[in-house]
């Protein structure tokens, strides 16, 4: 009776705080710190700013994912921002990565987006480094039409183009037509690229250079407490 009673009431108090333990270790959890099974860990809890950053961040990805499948995950300038393009292409001293397209494409064109503009270190590579661009070039009029003309691409339904040039225009490497896997996507990019910092070099007008040069007078001028 009593020694049954007694234990009955330890089991359940037994219950009752391992149960109360559980709800306390998933609320720090949830909060960023506590303990975990093997052993003790904290976790910082993210600041305002960072939530807002990983915010910002997943919704650029919905967006981008929401885009056309020849677009892939790359955010393009259109025909209607090509001079805004150009000229910041000129300050930036970045080639541009033009893509002449058909809209709708056919297979090979979805395919480039699929395959290639969203792979995202690529996307990041040709955001960072170049301007780029998308043209269509199956239409009539307009100001894609005016720029398909100005770079001689003809009217038709056909495969992908792409056209890397400097700010003036001029092609960095050799227009090339068709699919194109990333790997000779890249070795493309990396030709093009090779060719601009070559001519910057040459016309004694290399940011990462005159950078490098004031980085190390500074450092100088830092030694001799100047």
């Amino acid at each position: 009776g009593k020694e049954a009673a007694s234990l009955l009431r330890l089991v359940v108090s037994h219950f009752r705080e391992d149960k109360s333990s559980r709800r306390e270790r998933l609320r720090i959890l949830k909060m960023g710190g506590g303990h975990s099974a093997h052993g003790s860990t904290k976790q910082k809890r993210k600041t305002n700013a960072e939530m807002e950053a990983e915010y910002k961040h997943r919704k650029d990805l919905m967006d981008r994912k929401e885009q056309r499948e020849e677009f892939g995950m790359l955010r393009w300038k259109r025909a209607d921002d090509f001079d805004e393009a150009v000229a910041t292409a000129a300050e930036r001293q970045k080639p541009l990565f033009i893509l002449f397209v058909d809209l709708p494409g056919n297979e090979k064109c979805r395919q480039m987006g699929r395959m290639v503009f969203s792979d995202m270190e690529l996307v990041k590579q040709i955001e960072g480094e170049f301007v780029p661009v998308l043209i269509q070039n199956n239409t009539y009029e307009g100001r894609d039409r005016e720029i398909c003309d100005e770079f001689g691409e003809k009217q038709k339904w056909a495969n992908p183009v792409i056209r890397i040039t400097d700010p003036d225009k001029q092609d960095l490497t050799k227009r090339v037509e068709g699919y194109f896997a990333k790997a000779a996507t890249k070795m493309r990019m990396k030709k093009a690229m090779s060719v601009w910092k070559d001519r910057l070099n040459k016309q004694g007008n290399n940011p990462g250079k005159e950078k490098k040069r004031a980085d190390e007078m500074a450092n100088k001028r830092k030694a001799l407490g100047i």
